[in-house]
């Protein structure tokens, strides 16, 4: 997650989705957003300009949640957000009452430390999920929205980029949590492929012990399409297939779909 992205398009769905989880379930909900700097990860795209959705809704999505709808607007008046990003933070999100939730906003970067040095990256990253899990650890579900998801083979864990990913080591320390993770998708893979891929990965590695049931995979079709891996523990499991099932009941199931 990036600052300039606070309220767009892409976080409209987010936001939506994990208030209805939130209040159908009764689960307590935490936040990591991964934050980062797109100048410390080097991203240079002028990303963060879909925010001209809450003026037109020409995808009705304020049918959605009118109320979701209606106080990112008055925080994009308030807070004067512009389609270049500027003047937005997920501490604006935090602080009303949009999602109730504990949130953990320390920005992941390697920033400060030069390259050469790798065992201090990844001394500095366990230290970031450290105080994470401290934040965090009494919460029943752990949502994770990394820029871009699920780390890719082709980028280790020191490269620059790698704040933009969760690891899946970085998954060892949720031993009786539900996790919801973010999962960018991508133009050269269909969904149903990525998401087998991604479930692979994860039952291979950090989640092969835990006591999980029923994993469900939603897409998001507005802005860039995206994917939340909704991954229960099986005392929640109950809880969230139906709020699942309620969720994709309602005029969101214009917005979203359950992949196969």
């Amino acid at each position: 997650m990036q600052d300039r992205y606070t309220g767009d398009i892409g976080d409209f769905g987010k936001y939506g989705l994990l208030r209805v989880l939130k209040d159908k379930t009764k689960l307590t909900l935490g936040v990591n957003w991964y934050l980062t700097d797109p100048t410390h990860v080097g991203d240079k795209n002028n990303d963060g300009s879909l925010i001209t959705y809450l003026d037109t809704d020409r995808h009705s999505l304020r049918e959605c949640d009118r109320k979701l709808f209606d106080m990112l607007n008055e925080l994009k008046a308030t807070n004067r957000w512009d389609v270049n990003g500027h003047n937005r933070h997920v501490q604006q999100i935090e602080g009303g009452s949009i999602i109730d939730a504990v949130y953990f906003n320390d920005e992941l970067s390697y920033h400060d430390i030069p390259s050469s040095k790798r065992n201090d990256k990844i001394i500095h990253r366990e230290a970031w999920l450290k105080r994470s899990h401290d934040l965090l650890k009494g919460r029943d579900v752990i949502f994770l929205d990394p820029d871009n998801g699920i780390e890719p083979k082709s980028i280790s864990i020191t490269s620059r980029k790698a704040p933009k990913y969760v690891f899946l080591d970085d998954l060892a320390i949720y031993k009786d949590q539900s996790l919801i993770i973010y999962q960018h998708s991508y133009r050269n893979k269909s969904v149903e492929s990525l998401k087998k891929d991604v479930l692979f990965r994860l039952f291979k590695g950090p989640l092969r012990d835990r006591d999980i049931k029923d994993v469900r995979t939603l897409q998001y079709h507005r802005g860039t399409s995206r994917l939340y891996i909704i991954i229960p523990i099986k005392k929640h499991a109950g809880k969230i297939h139906k709020a699942i099932d309620y969720f994709m009941s309602t005029p969101w199931k214009d917005h979203f779909s359950l992949v196969k």
